[in-house]
């Protein structure tokens, strides 16, 4: 048998597009010309100052010396306090109290009584402030001087002119606002600078190293807000808390002694009470479904008495030894007749 001739093919493969070709990048080589690897860069601040420096202002620190070291003046600053607003230049600067004891400050004196506070920090002095600001006119004047002379700082007792608007100026430690002599000026100068000769020194210390003045932290006088938001729950008193109640504790019972039983029969009828059983029940009563009670006497069981008729066997024999007379002798020509053997002829008068 002759088969048609198929033409045989290759099986088709699959064309898949070639793989990309891998662009080769060369390592950029740093430009000639002798620059050498950028430093790290430095580290950043984070944020800046909220709401200002709080500090005090002349109006506190009138009578207690002061170092003040100047940075700047604002002379384009406006006061916006008033309506409308005014050009009043005003002072930066870093400031020192010597002297006075601890010092109150924070308060606000604004002319809208809405907006007047008291004081809310107390520091103890000596101590130091970096970046006040202050716009009072004696004040600015005593910094932009010490800008121009080129000046470190300037020294001098707070206190408030007696002319014009009596505004809080910096005096001499050796004379006062009137042109008096101070009996204690030299002493003021003295404590002043040996406090600014440690401010000096730490400026310029290396980093790391230890501070000759470190300036107390101050204290505020505001009790902390109520944090604001759901709260907890209020709790609710119930009283003490109910203790579960006593179990009583029952004292384990003493089984009573029991006189030794006989072993109990197959053929022992079930139901009947025992004279000694203990429940009230009148001896010799058949009682359905009540199980013969052990007695309680721990006296040996007596033999069964000799009877006419066939032997029983000895667990019927003790158990009819219980019963009355009259009652062992029913029982037994039951037993007797249960068992299918002769019964013995009835006893009576006239048989």
């Amino acid at each position: 048998m002759t088969y048609p001739n198929y033409q045989q093919y290759a099986p088709a493969q699959p064309a898949y597009g070639q793989p990309p070709v891998q662009q080769q990048y060369a390592p950029q080589q740093p430009p000639m010309g002798g620059q050498g690897i950028a430093p790290p860069a430095p580290a950043l601040g984070d944020g800046g100052k909220q709401g200002g420096v709080r500090a005090p202002k002349p109006r506190h620190l009138v009578g207690r010396t002061v170092i003040i070291e100047p940075l700047r003046v604002d002379e384009t600053a406006m006061d916006t306090s008033v309506n409308p607003p005014v050009n009043r230049p005003e002072a930066y600067f870093n400031l020192t109290v010597v002297d006075g004891g601890p010092l109150r400050y924070g308060d606000n004196q604004d002319r809208d009584p809405a907006k007047q506070r008291p004081n809310t920090h107390e520091v103890d002095t000596p101590c130091r402030f970096t970046g006040v600001n202050d716009r009072g006119s004696q004040i600015v004047a005593a910094v932009r001087e010490a800008l121009s002379n080129n000046e470190a700082g300037r020294l001098g007792v707070i206190q408030q002119g007696t002319m014009g608007n009596r505004p809080f100026m910096l005096t001499k430690c050796s004379t006062d606002v009137e042109g008096n002599a101070r009996p204690d000026g030299q002493q003021r100068h003295d404590a002043a600078m040996a406090l600014w000769g440690k401010i000096w020194a730490d400026k310029h210390a290396a980093p790391g190293a230890p501070r000759q003045f470190v300036s107390p932290e101050p204290r505020s006088l505001v009790a902390p807000a109520a944090p604001q938001g759901y709260g907890a729950p209020p709790q609710v008193n119930y009283g003490p808390p109910q203790q579960p109640p006593t179990q009583p504790q029952y004292a384990a019972p003493v089984p009573p002694a029991y006189a030794p039983q006989p072993a109990q029969s197959p053929y022992m009828p079930q139901g009947y009470a025992t004279p000694n059983d203990g429940a009230g029940v009148p001896q010799g009563y058949y009682m359905p479904g009540q199980q013969p009670a052990a007695s309680p006497v721990s006296a040996p069981v007596p033999a069964p008495a000799a009877s006419a008729g066939p032997a029983l066997p000895p667990g019927v024999e003790a158990w009819l030894a219980t019963l009355p007379p009259e009652l062992a002798a029913q029982q037994r020509a039951q037993f007797i007749a249960q068992q299918g053997g002769p019964a013995p002829a009835p006893a009576g008068p006239g048989m």
